[in-house]
């Protein structure tokens, strides 16, 4: 049995996730085979890849080494114990009052179903928009922990927050127009973030991913899926180095996304790109990264937006 397919009989032993899961993460590795026109032989897919097609190696090595650490990293967020120096607040009504240049965390307990909804309020106030959970909150000096249980949540985070982070069991993430720097991964679920315009970073371990980058972004987004694909939808006019790879799927660029003197009438299809999007100097980055998925980056249609 090959290493790949190992590891992820093991993520499916541990529980880390579920048969369809597994199912499609090694259905990934043998269309990644296939694609290149291989036929199946003694040698474990790996090692038909590695021999067989030169040009995808970097991204597959990439990617494997990557499950250890991503499973772990997983599992010590779910375990998340309250420090000890943090102080448990009352919350008595659906909003919780909060210091200019808070960290707020957001954690769901492992009883927790559902999906997590984030929008953006002015002021200070977080707002607990809609829930059936039991959420307690702890405090340390401008360090915010929340922790909920119950059937999903839909909250509202004030503009005086400075960063959020958000680790989920098993729902989906919506998030939309945040002002500030996030950093949100769910275990099994979608992420669907909206009008990104600060330092984002994504991760789930089996969903897609969907942003929607705002013409003011900036800065850095960093987005990555094991099982899914990726879309991004980017405004006219922005620029950014652009870090992409997919092991078994395909990366796929709008024509108008390309710098001057580099596109074609057809758009661009790799397995990795590293390079330049938009034609302005900036010192913007995304990294875009999935192991079973395709990734598409699609220029934003403004006009039809604001009809």
């Amino acid at each position: 049995m090959s290493e790949e397919k190992r590891e992820i009989l093991n993520m499916l032993k541990e529980g880390v996730i579920n048969v369809e899961d597994a199912e499609r993460l090694l259905n990934a590795l043998h269309e990644g085979k296939e694609n290149k026109g291989h036929n199946e032989s003694s040698k474990s897919i790996l090692d038909t890849i590695v021999d067989n097609i030169n040009s995808i190696t970097p991204i597959i090595t990439e990617s494997l080494s990557d499950i250890g650490p991503t499973i772990q990293n997983a599992i010590n967020d779910l375990n998340n114990n309250i420090p000890e120096d943090y102080e448990e607040i009352s919350v008595s009504g659906p909003s919780i009052v909060l210091e200019n240049d808070t960290e707020l965390s957001i954690f769901s307990l492992k009883t927790a179903i559902g999906d997590l909804v984030i929008n953006s309020v002015e002021g200070n106030e977080v707002k607990i928009l809609s829930s059936d959970s039991g959420i307690r909150v702890y405090k340390k000096e401008k360090s915010v922990i929340m922790r909920y249980s119950g059937n999903g949540l839909k909250i509202a985070i004030p503009d005086c927050v400075d960063f959020l982070k958000v680790r989920i069991l098993g729902g989906q993430i919506f998030s939309d127009e945040l002002n500030c720097e996030c950093d949100l991964k769910t275990m099994g679920g979608n992420i669907i973030a909206e009008n990104v315009f600060y330092k984002t970073r994504l991760r789930t371990m089996g969903g897609n991913i969907s942003i929607s980058l705002l013409p003011n972004w900036k800065e850095e987004l960093n987005a990555k899926t094991m099982g899914g694909s990726i879309k991004l939808d980017i405004p006219e006019k922005i620029s950014s180095e652009l870090f992409a790879s997919t092991m078994a799927g395909k990366i796929m660029i709008d024509n108008a996304l390309m710098p001057k003197g580099k596109n074609n009438d057809k758009g661009f299809t790799f397995h990795k790109f590293s390079g330049k999007i938009g034609d302005i100097e900036t010192n913007n980055t995304m990294k875009l990264k999935t192991m079973a998925g395709d990734i598409k980056l699609s220029m934003k249609n403004t006009n039809q937006e604001e009809k």
